[in-house]
């Protein structure tokens, strides 16, 4: 290496610090959606008793403990759910609700230690957003939509099937949330 070319890489071992430094990390991304703000109330740890409903018969299944962090500005959510019953863990999951900026929707992710994997689509309805997937039992499409609304300090979150492609809606589930104590 000659005299200038030692002096130019000292130079720029030098000021690549300060280069970076003036650079500062990236702007947080913006959702181009009004969700972010609208999924806000998720973020934070939560408990909620979960129901299983068939027909007239509503019961209690477990205890529903929720760890929810924002990611990249509040466009995306990350979360850790276990299901408790009678102080044993059921099972544990992660959730991932992100905005795809490519296609402009919102996703869900959902995957548990027993591998029960599931994706669900965001779509604005009825002045709410809902996130819908279809899976299958034996031949029969069966539509799966879960809508989260805030509920005084918490939320609720239901889930609803549908055998009919979407005309008709059964409630399957829901969750009350409020803050954890843990």
């Amino acid at each position: 290496m000659g005299f200038t070319s030692s002096w130019l890489f000292a130079g720029l071992i030098t000021a690549a610090p300060m280069i970076v430094g003036a650079a500062g990390a990236p702007p947080e991304p913006q959702c181009a959606d009004s969700i972010a703000k609208g999924m806000a109330f998720l973020t934070g740890s939560w408990e909620g008793s979960s129901y299983s409903v068939a027909g007239r018969d509503t019961t209690e299944d477990a205890t529903m403990l929720v760890e929810s962090a924002r990611l990249y500005g509040g466009c995306a959510l990350e979360e850790r759910w276990s299901a408790v019953q009678a102080g044993k863990t059921l099972f544990t999951a992660r959730v991932l609700r992100a905005y795809d900026a490519a296609t402009a929707r919102w996703l869900v992710y959902y995957v548990d230690d027993q591998l029960n994997s599931q994706f669900y689509e965001g779509r604005p309805e009825s002045g709410r957003w809902r996130f819908l997937r279809t899976r299958m039992e034996g031949a029969t499409p069966i539509q799966v939509r879960l809508t989260w609304s805030a509920a005084g300090k918490g939320y609720e979150q239901l889930i609803e099937r549908s055998r009919d492609g979407g005309k008709t809606w059964t409630l399957g589930g829901f969750v009350r949330f409020k803050p954890s104590r843990r």
